[in-house]
Order: structure tokens, then C-alpha cells, then sequence
């Protein structure tokens, strides 16, 4: 049973996404939420609410997390170089105490019946794929620019396209525990493709 206590909004939010993470939305358990969040039922569900919104906050969470660390500054100021650094990254993605990698949620939850059943998850789901092809599409620009590149207008829209393609595949893959070679193969190979 979890401890009723005060509680800190970040670390119930964190204790979210590790559960969700893990189980996915079906696979999850009020237990899980109060093992990972340390309060009960009754606290999650009066300060929170219900499983769903549970959920929607861990996707909300991952979804601006990957924003700021992976995407944000390859949108702002990157180009084909922080690309291939951003696909590498995601092909090292190791797991920290040695079990299985859980991937991303978004991800995981697109094979899951609530990624198409509930609109809002549907919503954030499309919102934040189509902003990773505006972040690969932003980089590729400036690459053109700064003359790293020759693509033309269709060019850095179907090559944002890949990368974002990539990206999702990588992902998924990580989860299911392809080689780390394997994934560095495929990121690399990717930015030859265009170099």
C-alpha cells in the first residue's frame, strides 16, 4: 500500500511515466501508480483524477521532455551534424541498471487501442510527431543555407520526413532491444543518405 503523505507534483509526475512507461496504459495498475507515485488511490484520484488523466499527464511529460532535450536545439540551431548526433543518441540509449529499455512513451502507446479510442491522446500523439518533422525540417534548412546541403523544397520535406520516420523506428526498436551496433548502422546511414 503507498505511504498517504505530501507529495511533490515532479516526482509524482516521474513516478507517472515510469509506470506508463513500463505497463502502457492497458497494462497499468492503480498499484503500479501508487508503488511508483508513493500515494494511494484516494490521493491520485482526488489531486489527479482518473487513470486517464494519469495518463495524459506521464504523455504530456514525455512529450515536453523530448521537446527540450532532444529536439529544441536541434530545431533552434542545428543542422545535419546535430541530426546525426541526435540519431546516434538515441541509438546508445542503454539501460541504466541493466533490464529492459522502455522506449518512448509515445511510441509505446501508438500500438496501444487508446492512441485511436480517446481523441485527446490521439491529439498529443499527432501534435508531437508532426513537430519532430518540423524539427529535422528546421535543421536541413539551415544546413541548406549554410551550403552543408543541396536539397531542394521537396527534398527537406521528404528528408524531414525520413528522419522523422527514423526517429520513430529507433525508438521502437530500442524497446525491443535490437543491438546498439544495429541502431547505429541505421542512423548512420540515414544522414548518408542526404550527405
Amino acid at each position: 500500500m503507498a505511504r498517504s503523505i505530501g507529495h511533490d507534483p515532479e516526482v509524482v509526475r516521474d513516478g507517472l511515466l515510469s509506470a506508463f512507461l513500463h505497463g502502457g496504459f492497458d497494462g497499468t495498475s492503480f498499484s503500479d501508480l501508487e508503488t511508483a507515485t508513493g500515494l494511494d488511490r484516494g490521493q491520485l484520484s482526488r489531486m489527479y483524477g482518473s487513470k486517464r488523466d494519469l495518463f495524459l499527464i506521464a504523455l504530456r511529460r514525455t512529450v515536453a521532455q523530448q521537446h527540450e532535450e532532444w529536439f529544441r536545439p536541434v530545431a533552434e540551431q542545428g543542422g545535419i551534424r546535430e541530426i546525426r548526433e541526435l540519431l546516434l543518441s538515441i541509438a546508445g540509449i542503454q539501460a541504466v541498471d541493466g533490464g529492459p529499455i522502455d522506449g518512448c512513451l509515445v511510441c509505446n502507446t501508438c500500438r496501444e487501442p487508446i492512441a485511436t479510442n480517446d481523441p485527446e491522446v490521439k491529439r498529443l500523439i499527432h501534435l508531437h510527431f508532426a513537430s519532430v518533422e518540423k524539427t529535422f525540417s528546421s535543421a536541413l534548412k539551415r544546413s541548406v543555407a549554410h551550403g552543408e546541403l543541396s536539397l531542394d523544397k521537396a527534398d527537406v520535406r521528404k528528408s524531414a520526413r525520413m528522419f522523422y520516420g527514423v526517429t520513430v523506428g529507433l525508438l521502437v526498436l530500442v524497446r525491443a532491444g535490437e543491438a546498439p551496433s544495429t541502431l547505429r548502422d541505421i542512423a548512420q546511414r540515414a544522414v548518408a543518405s542526404i550527405s
